[in-house]
């Protein structure tokens, strides 16, 4: 999805529909948390619930069926904890589109480093 020019990426590890028992269908999607070191655990509570977050309103707007904040979760793989997406997530949206808005106006002065040979890391 697009905000203010810059291309989010919603990367899931699965994605699927469920169906409740009067019949209707709902999409969901899930992202496992793989951070396993002390460093990069620091903020896992906070972009697990933010990382749900993202595939909601990622299914929002691609998909042709509703997602529900139930069925969009990140898992964190090293804790076991399943966090779902926010049934608000008001501030969290308007955060990434200013964020993407400042991108987008400072990426025309951005250069790559003097030693930088236009190769991709793989």
């Amino acid at each position: 999805m697009t905000k203010n020019g810059v291309l989010l990426n919603a990367r899931l590890d699965a994605a699927f529909v469920v169906e409740n028992k009067f019949g209707v269908t709902n999409s969901g999607g899930m992202a496992l948390v793989l951070a396993g070191t002390a460093e990069s655990r620091a903020n896992i509570p906070v972009r697990r619930r933010q990382i749900a977050s993202q595939i909601l309103w990622a299914l929002e707007e691609s998909s042709n069926i509703e997602p529900l904040p139930r069925t969009c979760f990140a898992v964190d793989v090293f804790s076991g904890e399943i966090v779902c997406a926010p049934t608000e997530a008001t501030r969290h949206r308007e955060n990434v589109e200013e964020s993407c808005l400042e991108v987008a106006q400072r990426w025309p002065d951005v250069t790559p480093p003097q030693d930088y040979d236009g190769s991709t890391p793989h």
